[in-house]
């Protein structure tokens, strides 16, 4: 992601994801202890996937993209206070947003 590469970054995040089964018990089982390095792959994929293919879209774009959905639901599993904050952000984001654009 810091050289501006959203593609190769996605599949990065994706093969690590992949590489821990979260959607095997074991996995599941990785979830269910709070692990901050876990919860920072998943949010920085999620981040990726928006800034990659979520142009425009807003909060519907976390709606409709199947990985978003599940890896929303793995970082709720693994550390909820970060999947909110990470939804508060936008939500301020996209009214500074608003705001300055009802001010032109």
């Amino acid at each position: 992601m810091l050289k501006n590469d959203a593609e190769r970054a996605v599949k990065i995040f994706e093969n690590a994801v992949n590489e821990l089964h979260l959607e095997t018990e074991e996995g599941q089982a990785k979830l269910a202890t709070p692990n901050p390095d876990l919860s920072c792959l998943i949010f920085n994929y999620v981040k990726c996937l928006a800034l990659l293919d979520g142009q425009g879209q807003g909060f519907d774009f976390f709606k409709t993209d199947p990985r978003s959905k599940q890896l929303f639901g793995y970082l709720a599993k693994s550390d909820p206070a970060i999947g909110r904050q990470f939804f508060e952000e936008r939500q301020r984001a996209e009214a500074l947003f608003d705001q300055a654009l009802s001010a032109l």
